[in-house]
C-alpha cells in the first residue's frame, strides 16, 4: 500500500483515538451521507490494523439507525398516508381525538370501513379519549371515521352512487336527466290525501303534528321557518335549527345523489364530508334561504320579496298572516302561481312548488345553481321535465301522459344565489 498523509501521521503516535459519540439520529436530507463520512483516525498502527478499523466502521454504519433518504421507508410512508392532508395544507377530516399516535394506529385507521351516511361532524364533537390500539372499543370508536387523505374512497363512493342511479334510471346524460332522478327519489305529499288546492280556496293542508314527527326533514324545516318568524328568537337558536336541517337533509338519498352528480361532473369536486360546508355557504352565508323559503319585504315593507315555498305559505296562513287572493296559473299537483297578501302587503305574482319535500327543493336548486355559476348571465331559466307516474300527476296536465314540464329560474349575482322559483311554461312552448 502506498504512503499517504494519513499513514505518515499514523506513525507518529502509538495511541488510537476513540471515535466521538454519535449525535442523536435525525432523519433529513443529507444526514445519511454525513454519517457515512464519520471515520476513525488511527495513530501508530500498521496497514493491517487500519484495514481492520475500516471494516469495523463499515459494520457500524450498517447497524446505524440513520438511513439514506433514497432508501424506501415503510414507516415514513405509513405516517405520510395518515397525515397527507396536513402535509398538503388541507384541513384533516380526522378528528383530533382520533388522530393515530403511532404507525400501528395509522395503519388500522386506514383499513376502517367508512359509513358516510352519518353526520360527518358527529365524531368531532365527541369528547371521549382514544383507547389503546387493537382493542374492541377502539375499533368501535373509529368505525365511522373517514381516514385522512383518502380521497379515492370519496371518488369510489360517488361512482357507486351514480352506478346505482344508472342501473335504475338509465344513463344520466346531463342536468335534465338528474332533475328527473331527484324528483323520483324524493318524498312528496299526495294531492287529496295530504293537501288540496283549488282556485277558489287556495292551499289547504290536511296533515297535523303527527306527520312532522314521522318525517324528520319536514320537522327540522318547519322549526327553522318558525324561528325566522319569531322576532324573539336569537341568532344562536336559528343557527342551531339550520344545523339540524342540514343534518337531516344530508341523511337523505336525494342529497347524496346530488353530491355524486356534481362531483362526477367536476362542478363541485369536494368530498362528502365537505359538502355540508358547501351547502351552508350557499344557503346560510347569504340571504338565499331567507329570501327563497322564508320571504322578506322590500321598499320599506311596500313589496313582498321571495317566499317561494308552500310550507312557509301554509304556516303563515295558519297564523292569519296571509290572505289568499286568487290563483293566476297552476300545474296541477306540482306548482302554482298565486296572488296574496302577507301582513297587509300584496304580492301580485308568487310562484312555488306544492307538496314537494325540503330535500328535493334544496337539492334541485343547489344542482341548478352549479349549472349557472359558469354563465355570465344573472338569470338562468332551466326547462325541466318531471315524470309523475309515481306521484299521481293528472295526465291532462302535461303534453304526454304522466310527464309535466316546468321552468326553474335561478338568479345569481357575483356567484351568490339570490333567488330560485318554478315558473309555468307558455302553451306549446318547445322544450329542447
Amino acid at each position: 500500500m502506498g504512503n499517504c498523509k494519513s499513514c505518515v501521521k499514523s506513525r507518529t503516535s502509538d495511541d488510537v483515538e476513540r471515535p466521538s459519540e454519535s449525535r442523536p439520529s435525525v432523519r433529513g436530507h443529507g444526514e445519511g451521507q454525513r454519517s457515512s463520512k464519520t471515520s476513525l483516525r488511527v495513530r501508530g498502527q500498521g496497514a493491517e490494523d487500519q484495514r481492520t478499523s475500516r471494516a469495523s466502521l463499515r459494520s457500524t454504519s450498517k447497524s446505524s439507525e440513520i438511513r439514506d433518504p433514497a432508501e424506501p421507508n415503510v414507516t415514513d410512508r405509513s405516517t405520510r398516508r395518515a397525515t397527507s392532508n396536513a402535509s398538503k395544507g388541507r384541513r384533516s377530516l380526522l378528528p383530533a381525538s382520533l388522530q393515530p399516535s403511532n404507525v400501528e394506529d395509522a395503519a388500522q385507521t386506514a383499513r376502517v370501513v367508512d359509513v358516510p351516511d352519518l353526520d360527518p361532524r358527529s365524531s368531532s364533537r365527541s369528547s371521549h379519549k382514544r383507547p389503546s390500539s387493537g382493542s374492541a372499543q377502539n375499533k368501535a370508536s373509529v368505525i365511522h371515521v373517514r381516514p385522512a387523505g383518502d380521497e379515492a374512497r370519496d371518488d369510489d363512493d360517488g361512482k357507486q352512487v351514480m352506478e346505482q342511479v344508472t342501473q335504475k334510471y338509465g344513463t344520466i346524460r346531463n342536468w335534465k336527466d338528474m332533475c328527473q332522478v331527484l324528483w323520483k327519489e324524493s318524498h312528496h305529499l299526495t294531492h287529496y290525501t295530504d293537501y288540496e288546492f283549488s282556485r277558489k280556496y287556495g292551499l289547504r293542508c290536511k296533515f297535523g303534528d303527527r306527520f312532522f314527527s314521522s318525517h324528520p326533514t319536514y320537522s327540522a324545516f318547519r322549526n327553522l321557518l318558525m324561528l325566522y318568524g319569531d322576532d324573539d328568537a336569537t341568532g344562536n337558536a336559528r343557527q342551531t335549527a339550520a344545523e339540524r336541517l342540514l343534518d337531516e337533509v344530508l341523511r337523505t338519498k336525494v342529497m347524496r345523489i346530488c353530491w355524486a352528480f356534481l362531483r362526477q361532473n367536476r362542478q363541485c369536486a369536494v368530498e362528502w364530508n365537505d359538502f355540508r360546508n358547501v351547502l351552508e355557504r350557499i344557503w346560510f352565508h347569504s340571504s338565499a334561504f331567507r329570501h327563497i323559503f322564508v320571504g322578506d319585504y322590500e321598499d320599506g315593507y311596500g313589496k313582498v320579496a321571495g317566499l317561494h315555498n308552500w310550507l312557509q305559505y301554509h304556516l303563515e296562513r295558519q297564523k292569519g298572516a296571509i290572505n289568499y287572493l286568487g290563483c293566476i296559473k297552476q300545474i296541477p299537483e306540482l306548482m302554482v302561481v298565486i296572488k296574496y297578501q302577507w301582513n297587509g302587503v300584496t304580492k301580485d305574482c308568487g310562484s312555488m312548488f306544492i307538496g314537494t319535500s325540503p330535500e328535493f327543493e334544496l337539492a334541485l336548486y343547489t344542482m341548478l345553481y352549479f349549472q349557472s355559476i359558469g354563465d355570465r348571465r344573472e338569470e338562468n331559466v332551466f326547462a325541466c321535465r318531471f315524470d309523475g307516474s309515481q306521484s299521481g300527476f293528472a295526465s291532462s296536465s302535461s303534453s304526454s301522459q304522466g310527464t309535466v314540464k316546468v321552468k326553474v329560474v335561478i338568479r345569481i349575482y357575483d356567484q351568490t344565489l339570490k333567488t330560485a322559483y318554478p315558473m309555468k311554461p307558455r302553451t306549446n312552448e318547445n322544450f329542447a
